[in-house]
């Protein structure tokens, strides 16, 4: 508004004319002599112009201040009249539409509020639980793979061990067979003709006898072999004790503890069997391990002979392997380890002479 008084006072140009406005410095005197002046102005020296050129742009700056000043003032003055007589006509208006007294409401002062807290804490503190709960999920990941991993190490220490107390034990038999072997040695040749005029000797013992998984050691094909032994030892007149004994060999199995056991097949991998060992022979008590039959015959045997012969029923304290059992490998497979299993679960036959 107060540009378009000031344009309408012809105190500011035209905005939209775009082209600046040349101004002219004038010496402004009395109305006798303008043309002289003018004349002198034209013709002044370059620093006399230049000095009554700074004069006339003060001279108007005063001016232009002055008239911006005056009109200020009677804008002030007509904004002020202005609302006085809306109000007054607004005041009128309310009076004539509401009948009797108007109350004026008493302004209220609203209390200073207080400054309004920044969100970035509550941010910040939202972002530092959500960085700790990352971070505690972070370790409880990690340290559940490191529990996993320690659980499957643990695992191979256990195997790795019964392997090493298995192959301590075979060493130690393996001890004794050779410091046997060393004493018959020893005795020369008269001991080795006794040997083979042994009464065991003769019925072919000692001997081994496989038994396939899942079957009981003292029956079927052991059942026929005791007959035989017995028959030849009788014969020979023999009077001493028959051990025939019972030794497991550690299948790689396939199954699980509710629905059983058995052999896993042959080309799955070794490392993938879900057990290595003999179930069924550990499950087994002393009397379950012989059928009716086998036990029969070992009764009978001792009523014929009078005592003479004794067959003895054991169960190895702990497994002997006739075969070593191959090296654990990436390519192992089943079928391989479960061929030296085979081999080793036996029963053997050897007789032992009376003194």
């Amino acid at each position: 508004d107060v540009s378009k008084v000031l344009y309408e006072l012809h105190l500011l140009p035209d905005r939209r004319d775009l082209a600046a406005p040349a101004l002219v410095p004038v010496e402004i005197g009395g109305e006798i002599g303008g043309d002289k002046n003018l004349v002198a102005a034209n013709t002044a020296s370059p620093a006399a112009h230049a000095s009554q050129s700074q004069q006339a742009s003060q001279d108007w700056g005063r001016r232009i201040e002055a008239a911006v000043k005056q009109q200020s003032g009677d804008l002030r003055r007509f904004v002020v009249a202005s609302l006085d007589s809306l109000a007054a006509r607004f005041e009128s208006d309310l009076r004539s539409a509401v009948p009797g007294p108007v109350a004026v409401p008493t302004p209220v002062v609203e209390a200073p509020q207080a400054p309004a807290r920044s969100a970035w804490p509550w941010i910040g503190a939202a972002a530092a639980v959500c960085l700790l709960a990352g971070l505690s999920i972070f370790l409880w990941m990690s340290t559940r793979d490191d529990l996993a991993r320690a659980h499957a190490e643990l695992a191979e220490l256990k195997a790795a061990d019964a392997e090493l107390k298995q192959t301590s034990d075979r060493l130690a038999d393996s001890v004794k067979d050779l410091s046997a072997a060393v004493a018959a040695g020893a005795a020369g040749g008269a001991g080795s003709a006794q040997a083979s005029s042994a009464p065991g000797a003769g019925a072919g013992l000692p001997r081994a006898e496989q038994v396939p998984y899942g079957e009981l050691p003292f029956d079927r094909g052991r059942l026929d072999v005791l007959r035989d032994v017995l028959t030849k030892l009788e014969a020979q007149n023999f009077r001493g004790v028959l051990k025939v004994t019972s030794l497991p060999g550690m299948f790689c199995l396939a199954g699980n503890a509710s629905d059983g056991f058995a052999p896993a097949p042959a080309a799955l991998p070794a490392s993938k069997c879900d057990l290595v060992g003999n179930p069924f022979e550990e499950s087994l008590s002393g009397q379950q391990r012989q059928s009716i039959a086998f036990a029969n015959l070992v009764a009978g045997v001792r009523q014929r002979t009078a005592g003479a012969i004794t067959v003895a029923v054991e169960n190895a304290a702990s497994p002997r392997a006739a075969t070593p059992y191959p090296a654990r490998t990436e390519s192992l497979t089943a079928g391989e380890w479960n061929r030296a299993a085979a081999a080793n679960n036996r029963v053997e036959y050897a007789a032992e002479p009376a003194p």
